[in-house]
Parts: structure tokens; sequence; C-alpha cells
């Protein structure tokens, strides 16, 4: 084909002379598409245009340092042999009508680009895949087809890409079709380098698992094409570094009609020669002076978590004091914020640290660990990971899934053979593939001398079945660590089991008014909410008041209040209470409506629906509901109103589930009183005597309560709300009311202001204990409390007998010695409650003197004079009615005869 003369300024450059006129003013723009590409525009080639509302967008990593996206290849092609090339002079006449010709076509295909700002890892993803000679599709990983930098195109002298990419268009990218929003744009100018990919049109294996589970024989083939990647990785001096389904993509083609999988690893830049960390000796843990990991946390093995004892973390926060000193260091503290257990208060970390330049690193103060070399055994972690998420579903592998954080750092750092054996049997059926996992999830001292070609020898990889010979192995393997583990499990439970349950003091005859609170109590409500086996009531107190305040303590033993703080404290907690316990009481009785079928509710929301809205309607159909809930509107009148603006604002969440307005009430108030604890950062957990409604404490000098928290307090106060709850409103059916829970946030502290401040927050929650009440209460505050403030992957979402093993474990590491304040169990059969030594007795003079024969004549003689008097009045009411049938019946005859 000629090409006209003058055409190119130097026909050995590819740089254009922009003050000439050249093929780009003129040639036919098919012709640029492939012909002349790399002297036009490199979007010349590709279409970045959504084609429907789902984004474009594949991945963009945390530190937004590169984005993929979906485009579109379009190349021009010739129908005419080359031969031919003097026929093809109409691809310069700017009047060629192209609807006319029928000698070329436009191929389209599609591909991905990748667009990245950092130039080292741009060329360390060319570099590895040239030293692995990654050529065409018969590699494991995935090939580049085109790669554009600044001055290059393909590794070949060319501007065009950094001419083009400044376009105008380029900087506002739609990631779909009808985008609005400024979210929903891209600057693809902040990219100076991009790679072009084939497309996957499976996507990444993640979102493969996150969609459905792959089937056993998908499962061995993606691990052992992954494994074979891996090994050739290992064998050329590589470490990939940051191995996981997010980086394999998977491609789909049919064999004999038969859809078939096959699956690339991408994600190279990451990747580091063995044994040496890199040019720079980097080391695994390592974070810029920008805040960028070089890890994926969430693969990171059990060796990269350390528990730090108290001196330990003082050397640790000292090292990132001084880091975050240094010039242009800017570190976010979530990086390198200690997990701390809020349990046993024990620190655990990953082992990270600052990556600068030599000098600096060596003038920096000491890390409290020795930090980690890169080494194959760290593909071979995350290749185990692969393995269990793929044999089991289950993709978080102690990782939340929102964040893909590691949730779970205490049990890596105790990480052991026996924790991987119970681990993988718990979720992973298969003999074979139980074998294969716990042999490569195992700690660093074991998982070293382990190679990928040992793992794909194993017999789990065996495309035909095993022989029995294997079989009969394999199971006896099994069957010997699940010996171990039962008598390991046997040993642990003698070592930790603990003590006997106390064993209740038991009352003879009692009052009914006792007898009511103790069928009634709070320890009845939370044992048939969370405990209905009685497995963990009977052993501790699970009555107990959390405060945003510590108390002061006289000689006498009596506690108060210390400060005004402490008194402000005390007077807005008390209120936040209080209203919780007002909300779940409308609850109760809208989640009763609800179950009922209520045609009047239904009619209510019918009408809400349909009617206009105006400023008065929020308020005007809280009062109809207030009607049908037989509820009181100057006591629930905001609640009900704030219901219905939930209503109002979660139409479709309402639909879906007609609690979810009133949850919201619920976790809201949660929020607000989880805010107070804020303010001071400290939750002090103080056991309540349920018969006295009084702080327990012990006339001991040292003492383990109150309990002092200071870490994770939103969750602790979530965690104990439901505790709270039953406690104060225990203590509300007291008889005291208000006054009772005043003796149990102030002490003796006699506060006339505060008990008026609280009077509408009060005015209209029960005092009469139903334990039926309660317990609906508890249930729905802890659905509340879960469904949207306790995240699911959080170490806090217990459920059932699970929260009250949660408090019992506290108990072991805060009272080892059971001294629980001098709480006891008393009971009379028909419920239980803990008291201190003082309600225990006065608790048996009541059942003495109501023991007494004489007092159980007089009982007697009480309930046979109040028998007669019913019956007395009883025979009244049937002589009224009598008399009054008599004379409805005169008056019918007296009308008749009128009528007449």
């Amino acid at each position: 084909m000629t090409i006209p003369s003058d055409t190119l300024t130097s026909k050995g450059s590819s740089r254009w002379d922009k003050d000439q006129f050249t093929i780009q003013n003129y040639a036919n723009v098919y012709c640029k598409k492939v012909i002349f590409h790399k002297y036009c525009c490199f979007a010349g080639m590709y279409d970045f245009s959504p084609k429907s509302t789902s984004s474009i967008v594949l991945h963009r990593n945390k530190n937004n340092d590169s984005i993929m996206i979906h485009a579109t290849k379009l190349e021009f092609r010739l129908k005419k042999s080359k031969d031919e090339a003097s026929r093809s002079s109409w691809m310069f006449d700017p009047t060629t009508e192209l609807k006319n010709r029928s000698d070329y076509e436009i191929e389209a295909f599609p591909v991905v680009f990748k667009f990245m700002k950092k130039r080292l890892d741009f060329e360390r993803e060319i570099k590895w895949r040239k030293e692995l000679n990654v050529v065409g599709t018969s590699s494991h990983v995935l090939q580049i087809l085109t790669t554009f930098e600044p001055d290059y195109i393909d590794g070949e002298l060319d501007d065009k890409y950094a001419v083009d990419r400044m376009h105008q268009r380029f900087k506002e990218l739609p990631l779909r079709q009808g985008a609005t929003d400024r979210t929903e744009f891209i600057d693809i100018t902040q990219y100076p380098f991009a790679l072009v990919f084939p497309n996957a049109i499976g996507g990444s294996l993640h979102d493969t698992l996150t969609q459905d589970n792959l089937i056993l024989a998908d499962i061995k083939k993606a691990a052992s094409q992954m494994g074979d990647a891996l090994m050739e990785f290992h064998e050329n001096g590589l470490i990939h570094g940051s191995f996981s389904a997010s980086h394999i993509l998977v491609f789909l083609g049919y064999k004999d009609g038969i859809l078939e999988r096959t699956f690339k690893l991408s994600g190279l830049s990451s990747a580091v020669p063995l044994g040496l960390g890199g040019s720079a000796n980097v080391k695994l843990g390592a974070i810029t002076p920008g805040g960028r990991c070089l890890f994926d946390s969430s693969k990171l093995p059990p060796e990269m978590f350390t528990k730090l004892d108290r001196s330990q973390l003082e050397q640790y926060n000292v090292y990132w004091k001084v880091v975050m000193k240094l010039k242009n260091v800017e570190i976010p503290e979530d990086l390198i914020k200690p997990r701390i257990d809020p349990i046993t208060h024990e620190v655990y970390v990953k082992k990270c640290y600052c990556h600068l330049d030599e000098a600096t690193m060596q003038a920096l103060p000491q890390l409290p660990y020795d930090l980690i070399d890169f080494d194959k055994s760290l593909d071979v972690w995350a290749f185990g990971i692969l393995l269990f998420q793929m044999l089991s579903g289950d993709g978080s592998f102690f990782t939340s899934k929102k964040t893909g954080e590691i949730t779970s750092a205490e049990i890596l750092a105790k990480w052991d053979i026996h924790i991987a054996h119970s681990f993988v049997s718990q979720n992973i059926a298969d003999v074979a593939a139980q074998d294969l996992l716990i042999h490569i999830l195992s700690p660093i001292h074991i998982r070293k001398f382990i190679d990928l070609k040992v793992i794909l020898a194993h017999p789990f990889f065996s495309a035909t079945p095993l022989p029995d010979e294997i079989n009969h192995l394999l199971t006896n393997a099994k069957d010997e660590r699940d010996l171990i583990a039962k008598i390991r499990g046997k040993q642990f439970e003698s070592d930790n089991t603990p003590e006997k349950e106390f064993e209740p003091t038991r009352l003879g005859r009692i009052g009914l008014k006792t007898q009511l609170r103790l069928t009634n109590s709070a320890t009845e409500a939370l044992r048939e909410c969370f405990d209905p086996h009685g497995k963990f009531t009977n052993h501790a107190p699970f009555t107990f008041i959390l405060l945003p305040y510590q108390l002061k303590r006289k000689n006498g033993g009596d506690y108060s209040l210390g400060t005004e703080i402490d008194a402000d404290l005390a007077q807005r907690f008390g209120r936040q209470i209080l209203e919780l316990c007002k909300i779940l009481w409308f609850a109760v009785c809208y989640s009763d409506k609800l179950k009922s079928g209520s045609d009047d509710l239904k009619s209510i929301f019918s009408n809400f629906f349909t009617s206009s809205t105006n400023e008065d309607g929020p308020v005007e159909f809280g009062k109809d509901i207030l009607e049908v809930l037989r509820l009181r509107g100057d006591e629930y009148g905001d609640v009900a109103t704030n219901f219905v603006l939930a209503v109002q604002e979660l139409q479709q969440a309402f639909i879906d589930d007609p609690l979810t307005p009133v949850l919201t009430l619920i976790s809201q108030c949660a929020s607000k009183i989880a805010n107070t604890f804020s303010i001071t950062n400290q939750g002090c957990l103080y056991l309540v005597d349920e018969y006295s409604c009084t702080i327990a404490h012990e006339n001991a000098k040292i003492s383990q309560y109150p309990h002092l928290f200071r870490d994770h307090i939103h969750e602790i106060v979530y965690k104990c709300l439901p505790y709270i709850h039953a406690s104060v409103s225990s203590i509300l059916c007291a008889g005291q009311e208000t006054r009772g829970l005043l003796k149990v946030l102030c002490g003796e502290s006699n506060s006339v202001a505060i008990l008026k401040s609280w009077e509408d927050s009060f005015s209209g929650i029960p005092t009469v204990p139903i334990r039926k009440r309660m317990v609906t209460e508890l249930a729905l505050l802890h659905e509340a409390l879960h469904s949207t403030l306790i995240p699911s992957d959080s170490p806090m979402a217990l459920n059932g007998e699970e929260e009250l093993q949660f408090f019992s474990s506290l108990y072991v590491h805060i009272d080892s010695s059971r001294t629980f304040a001098g709480l006891r169990p008393i009971t009379d059969e028909t419920g239980t409650m803990w008291v201190t030594e003082k309600s225990k007795s006065l608790l048996l003079q009541e059942s003495a003197i109501e023991s007494k024969p004489e007092s159980v004549y007089d009982a007697f003689a009480r309930e046979e004079i109040r028998n007669e008097e019913l019956m007395e009045k009883d025979r009244k009411i049937a002589q009224l009615e009598k008399a009054l049938r008599k004379a409805q019946l005169e008056v019918e005859n007296v009308r008749g005869e009128v009528e007449i």
C-alpha cells in the first residue's frame, strides 16, 4: 500500500510535526484504528463507553493507585490480501463513502485496562512476566496485550498515549450509562501508565465464590492451575506476595459443547525476588511513608501476628510516635492500631514497620519483634486460604467481609497445628481435603518445609477415585487427629471447667409480692431469653449496671457520686435508659398487634401510605397508632411520632419487615447511650442486688468491682445493654420506681433534681413485674443491636447461650475467685434472684414468718374471708341483674301496649 508523499515529516519517527497536515488530519477513521494506530490516538482503538447501567469498574485498589475498567478494542481489518495494497488507496480519500464498501471489517472484542499511577508497579508487572516467559494463552499467568506509558507504546517511542489521555472526555469518563453523580465519573488523566489485558468473562474467582459454590472438579482444576502458577514463580526465584481469589481471573469457554473454566493469575506488581525482599530489601509488613501497605493483611500468615505485654506495647507505641513525627510521613492510625481483646485486655499487633531509607530506619527506636522475611511459605499459606475458601464456601477466613481486615488476630497469634485441625475439620468434610489443608495451614516451623510440588502431588488432586489403601490411610490419619483433639479437649475442659454451680438458698413460704418478684426477676427473664437450658444462670450473676463514671466509695462501704460532672452524666444516662424502656414497651405492644394481625393497624398504615403528606401527618397518625396500642398520647406521643417518621423514611424496609422502624428507634436510642459513654471513654461494671435494688459490694478492702472497660466502649455498651435493661426494668418494678434507679446510678446521693428531670421519661413505663414482657423486650433489644449496631463479623456478634458464655469468660478473667461482690442465688422454686448476704437474711426472715403455722392459718383465714366477700358480691350482682331483667321486661310490655 502506497502512502502519499510527505505524509510523515520523518518516516523513521513516530512523532508528528504538529504544525503540518498529517494522516491524522485526513486519513479515513477506520484506517487509523489499526494500520496507523501507533501514529494516532491510543483511544482510536478503544471504546470506553459504558454499555449498560452497570459500572465498567472491575477493581480499584485501597490506595487508589490503580483502577481496572472494561473497554472494547476495535480492530480494522481489510478483507483483501496484502499484495493488493494498490487497491487500498480509498482509505486515504476523504470522499469515500464507507457504507458502499464491503472490503473491510471492524472486529470488536472486550479487553480490560489497568490504569496505574506508579511507574514501579507498572514496570514490575512487565518485568516479572518477562522473567516468567509469559507468552500467549498457554501460561497460567495472565498475559499483557499492550502497554502504555508517557513516551512509549509497547516499548516503542510514542507519546500519543500521553497526549490523548489528557483529552477532556478522559477527565470525566462516565462509569455507567446515565451517570449523573460526580462519584460515577473517573479522571483517567491521573494515571500515566496503563496495561491492557484479555477480558475474563467469568470475572474474578472472588466474584465466582461470592455468587455460587464451585463443584469439586472446578475446585481441583483451579487449585491445580494456580498451584502450577505459584510453582513457576518459585522455580524462577519469585514470590507472588498477594495471592488471593481477587487476583485470579476466570475465563469461560466451550469444549465439545460443555462449559469449561480456565484460571489465570494476575496482580504481579506485588511479586518480590525470593530471599531478597526486593531490590530495597523490603520485609513483610512494610508500610510506605504515604500509608500504603505493601502486603495484603487478609492473607498474612500467623507468624505475622504477636501478643505484646505492657512494656512491649510501650516500645511499639514509641516507635510509631517517632515515625509519625518524621517529615512526609502520613500513616493512617487504623493501620497500626493494636487489637485489644475486650475480655482479657490482651494486646495483639501485626508485625509491621515503616519502610524508609536505610539510614533513617537504623536511627528509629527498636520494635518489640523481629521483622519477617519474604518466603515461599507466604504463598503456601495464601494457597491454603484459597483452597479452604473454595471447599468451605466461606470467603472470610478470620476477616471482615466489609473491610477485608483481620478480625481475629488473637487466634492467629496463638495458631498451632491443633487449632488448624479444629478449624479445618469443623468446616471441611472431605477426608483428603482435610489432610491436605491441615498440612498447608500449619505453623511456620512446619509450613516452611512444604513446597507446591509436594502439595500438588497430594492424593486430593487425583483425577481418578483414590485406591482403598490410600483412603484407609487418610481415614486412619483423620481418626488419629480426632482422638488427639478429643484428649486435648477433655484436658482443657478439666483445666478450665468452672467450679460447680452455686447451690441456691431455698426459701419456704414467702409473701405474694416477694414471690411475684422472684418469679419475674431479671435473672429469670435473662435465663428464658438467653439460657433456656440453664447452663450459666446458676454459675454467675448477670444482673449488673454499666456506668459512664465511677462512683465514690465511702468508709462504710456505700457508694455516692463523686463530682458534678458525674451527677450530670447520671442524670443524662438515667433519662436515656428510661427512654429506652419506654421505646421497648411501645415495641412490645406494636409487635403483639402485628402478630395478632390487627385490622385497625393495617387500616392506619394503608391510610398513611395513600394520604397526601403534611406537617401534622406523622403526629396524627401517631395518635391513631397509640389508640390501637392502648397507650396514652401524653406519655408516648413523641415515640409514636418518631415511629411514623421512621416508617415514612424506610418505606420499602417497612414493607419487607414491619418491625424495621421500631428496631431503628431502639438502635438510635442505644447509639445515644453509647455516645454518653464516649464522653468519659470508660465503662464501670457494678453487680446489682436484685432484692434490695442496690449496687452489691463487699466489706473487703480490695474488690474486683467495679470492673473498668476502656477499650471498644461502644461495642461493650451494646453487648451489656440487654443485661442493663433487665436490671433496670426489674428495679422499676420493685416498688420504688425511679428512686430505686437513683440508688443504683447515684448510690446514696439523693438528688431531687435528678428525680424530677426523669419524670417525663418515666411516665407510662410499666411497673408491674411480668416476665413475658421483659423477655420480649430483651429479644427486641438484642435483635436491634445485632441487626444495625453490632457487625455480623464482629467478635461481639453472639447469640443465645454464647451471650452468657461471653460474660462467664469475662468473670473468669476479672473475678477468678468468684466473689461476685458477695452475691449468691436464692430461690423459692418458682424463680431465682442473686442477692447479698443482707438481702438473703431479710428473705429468710420473711420466709420464716410466712411459714409459721399461725401465719399460714391467718393467711388461710384472710383468704376465706376474701372468698366470702367475693361470694357475697356475686350474690348481690346476681340479684341486681335479675331486677334489671325484670325492669327491662316491664318496659317492653308497656311499649307494646302503647303501640296497640
